[in-house]
């Protein structure tokens, strides 16, 4: 069954995983009018999430708050990217081999794109034990980025377009 989710719950992502009550401004994109099948503990994890890309310096991305440096990788590389894994497809976990070779396949569909490649990790806030290798796929459309989130069965996606504030794309 799909969900909308409800107001408070997007209220409650505003201020989730931070490590203060600070005002920061918190861009939520479209989570607001995106509904989905996935448990709301779930979508909080992912909100939650620091997703880590390997470049120099290291970028740090969080959803909603922008980021300067990929802003500028944005303007170095492509407009738009994506940072995507095909670690454990829906959330199941696999042995690392089946992990890693699904990996080498989403790069290579990454490269055949015309993307230029970094590697990442997502993990929780605050959790070092929860991390996904990943990447971030610089100068690819939102279309073809939930595509092939969807062919390696992924829950969600990170999409940043070209003014570099990370959204949440549910796929389902």
């Amino acid at each position: 069954m799909r969900q909308h989710l409800p107001n408070a719950y997007v209220a409650a992502a505003l201020v989730c995983g931070r490590d203060s009550l600070e005002q920061r401004p918190i861009n939520l994109g479209n989570l607001m009018t995106q509904t989905t099948a996935m448990d709301q503990a779930l979508v909080e994890a992912y909100l939650e999430a620091e997703y880590r890309v390997h470049a120099e310096p290291p970028i740090t991305l969080r959803i909603g708050l922008p980021s300067h440096a990929l802003r500028k990788l944005h303007q170095l590389h492509g407009g738009n990217s994506a940072f995507i894994t095909a670690f454990n497809p829906f959330s199941q976990e696999l042995s690392e081999e089946e992990s890693l070779a699904r990996q080498e396949l989403l790069k290579a569909d990454l490269l055949a794109a015309g993307c230029f490649v970094l590697p990442g990790i997502g993990r929780r806030f605050l959790n070092e034990m929860s991390r996904e290798p990943s990447f971030l796929a610089v100068g690819i459309a939102a279309e073809a980025a939930k595509a092939i989130g969807t062919k390696y069965e992924q829950n969600a996606i990170v999409y940043n377009q070209a003014i570099a504030v990370p959204e949440l794309v549910l796929l389902r």
